[in-house]
């Protein structure tokens, strides 16, 4: 996500297709590399600027970032419309401000990153209430619905639609997710209460749980990327049915820890992409792990994706899959970390690179690399990760954060760059 969710029928978990396991096979040696283009252009804060995330439904592009006015706090929201498949095929962007939340490190109660359904927006509050607001989308104008109070530093989103959100409030209990109904009617949001829904036994000190919604079905994935031994799995529950009081487990990947999951569903087909960590000598390695659902039982696992062999790597594999965003057919992941020189100075920059795999008869293929160049800046940079990543057709956007070298306070930066056809 990112996502092409919303708006889809509720998915029968035993109507839902099965795809055959490709072989694994290490994919080309592929040097393509698609174009891109600064879209955003570059924030600084000496005090701070963060990200704050991408989101997309068949209509719209959003982001948000903190730190436009170099503080952590004053953050901005932008819309995008979409009026084709392309990079070219946008409209006139939307500024939503302000939006305010505040660094995850001061405990915030407000949402960091945007939600979008398909008519519906969950971003950050107005900096005057210590709630989230909900914009509705009506007639390509959108304006304030709703709001949502987050239960101050301990409840957090676990995923979002027009009809559900879905949180996890540790202070009532870590076992359970709280299902709050949504109701839109003329414009106005209403969040009902809260049905409980219960975690997985084992995943009661899961400090990571990401989530998505197909409709009516709710896919989450957790790990604890503390204790050892502990498992990444996936659970799932469908919404609709009013005798559902837990997820189920579908998949479990043994001693791995989550890094990133997204979640498509393409006709009757739903794929999953977690990327996950493993131990490998004295270090970890990345992997990206392509789920899908076998009826009304286990997930399978249909492809592993590996760091691809034969290309420059300073990582050696540990950085692959960190950031992974799915969407018909089109996946793109942080492959590997290289090194580029900085244009402005004798120095070198670290730069992720983003390696996009295409579907292509059952088989998942390298297809091309996607590499943020380092800016012409006075000083090279001492790194540049994606920060948040988001597939939509054949569009991809990538928040990039990192510092520059220098004397304190060193510079920090965000940019928002776009690849694709």
């Amino acid at each position: 996500m990112r996502r092409r969710l919303w708006g889809v029928a509720t998915i029968s978990m035993v109507a839902l297709a099965v795809a055959c396991a490709p072989p694994t096979v290490p994919p080309p040696v592929v040097t393509t590399e698609w174009p891109g283009t600064v879209t955003q252009g570059r924030t600084i804060g000496t005090t701070g600027t963060e990200w704050g995330g991408l989101d997309h439904n068949d209509d719209w592009l959003v982001r948000s970032r903190a730190g436009v006015d170099g503080t952590l706090t004053a953050a901005e929201t932008v819309l995008t419309p979409r009026t084709g498949p392309g990079v070219g095929d946008l409209g006139a962007p939307v500024v939503l401000s302000p939006t305010y939340y505040s660094h995850p490190l001061y405990q915030s109660p407000l949402v960091s990153r945007p939600y979008l359904g398909t008519h519906l927006l969950l971003a950050g509050g107005d900096g005057v209430t210590a709630a989230n607001r909900i914009f509705v989308e009506q007639g390509g104008t959108w304006t304030v619905g709703g709001t949502y109070a987050l239960n101050p530093n301990r409840e957090v989103v676990v995923a979002f639609s027009d009809s559900y959100l879905v949180t996890r409030d540790s202070a009532a209990s870590a076992d359970l997710l709280q299902v709050h109904p949504i109701d839109v009617t003329g414009g106005v949001v209403t969040v009902g209460p809260a049905v409980s829904v219960s975690l997985p036994a084992s995943w009661s000190d899961y400090l990571r749980i990401d989530g998505e919604l197909a409709g009516d079905t709710l896919v989450v994935a957790g790990s604890d990327p503390i204790r050892p031994g502990a498992e990444t799995a996936v659970a799932v529950a469908d919404l609709s049915d009013p005798t559902v009081t837990a997820l189920t487990q579908v998949w479990t990947g043994g001693d791995l820890v989550l890094t990133s999951f997204d979640l498509d569903v393409d006709g009757s087909v739903t794929r999953a992409a977690v990327g996950v960590e493993a131990s490998q000598g004295s270090g970890t390695v990345g992997r990206v792990m392509i789920l899908s659902p076998t009826g009304s039982g286990p997930w399978a696992t249909t492809a592993v994706l590996t760091p691809p062999a034969g290309l420059p790597d300073i990582g050696h594999g540990t950085y692959f899959g960190r950031q992974v965003a799915l969407d018909d057919g089109l996946l793109v992941t942080l492959a590997r970390f290289v090194a580029r020189p900085s244009p402005a100075s004798t120095g070198t920059s670290n730069v992720g690179v983003l390696g996009a795999y295409r579907l292509v008869g059952g088989a998942w293929q390298l297809e091309a690399s996607m590499t943020p160049a380092p800016d012409v800046i006075t000083t090279p940079e001492t790194s540049r990760l994606p920060a948040a990543l988001d597939v939509a057709g054949t569009v991809v956007r990538v928040e990039i954060s990192g510092t520059d070298q220098g004397a304190p306070p060193a510079p920090i930066f965000a940019e928002s760059w776009m690849f694709g056809s």
